[in-house]
């Protein structure tokens, strides 16, 4: 897939997901976005078409009745050939999302993620790239309780990462990879309730506890992404790579 045509399915929105498919409609793969919300989705247009891109919106794909092989199939008639599917973060917004809404959001994605599989690429393979926050991997450990509670982002980025291992697993054999992005503390990624609520003290020792001393650009992870989404990482699968400015180290 190295500057081939093909399609990138973007489940899901934030800063790193668009960074991710600018740098992947520059490979001349065609994009589409589905499950992200309007702002989401009016952001991921205005910055491809600044460079002369387009997304196809899939908004309305989602609506559709019945399993998620339905709307599979749905998504990928409409697609075409799908090469790269990259799942965002699914804790996102996590201070008004209750556990509900946050284990709708998990079954969607997976059980549509698991669905794409038969549609996926072509002999020459397919990649899926899953992005989890650091909490799903790791822990949270300045979100303690209460509204400053990261167990939602902790419970779905689990879960992902779990897919992601058994995914890459079952689906080898069909010559699909797949692969997951662990974000630390990214620029337009954290939620700004979350981090406003903790004290300049507390945000200043956090920042200290990164070895590079900041958060990361959104550019910086989808750069991952892109290298995960291309034949340079052809031998990798099952794995997932920290982008967190050595903030946790495995």
């Amino acid at each position: 897939m190295t500057g081939a045509a093909g399609g990138v399915l973007i489940m899901g929105g934030g800063a790193v997901l668009r960074a991710a498919a600018l740098r992947l409609a520059r490979r001349k793969l065609a994009i589409a976005a589905w499950d992200a919300n309007p702002d989401d989705r009016r952001a991921l247009e205005l910055d491809l078409r600044r460079e002369g891109y387009a997304a196809l919106d899939l908004s309305e794909a989602g609506n559709e009745e019945g399993s998620a092989d339905r709307l599979a199939e749905t998504i990928a008639a409409r697609i075409g050939r799908v090469d790269v599917l990259v799942m965002g973060l699914i804790g996102e917004g996590r201070l008004s999302r209750g556990w509900t809404e946050a284990a709708h959001a998990i079954e969607r994605r997976l059980g549509l993620v698991r669905a794409m599989a038969p549609h996926l690429g072509t002999a020459q393979g397919a990649r899926i790239v899953t992005l989890v926050s650091s909490a799903g991997r790791y822990r949270s450990a300045y979100f303690r309780a209460g509204d400053r509670s990261d167990l939602v982002d902790a419970a779905a980025g689990g879960a992902i990462l779990a897919l992601t291992r058994q995914l890459a697993f079952e689906l080898a054999p069909s010559r699909i990879r797949v692969n997951a992005v662990v974000v630390g503390l990214i620029e337009g990624e954290i939620a700004e309730p979350m981090w406003s609520a903790l004290s300049e003290t507390e945000r200043a020792f956090v920042l200290e506890e990164i070895s590079l001393g900041r958060m990361g650009k959104p550019d910086e992870a989808a750069a991952v992404i892109e290298f995960l989404a291309l034949d340079g990482s052809s031998y990798l699968t099952g794995t997932a790579i920290d982008v967190n400015g050595g903030w946790w180290m495995s």
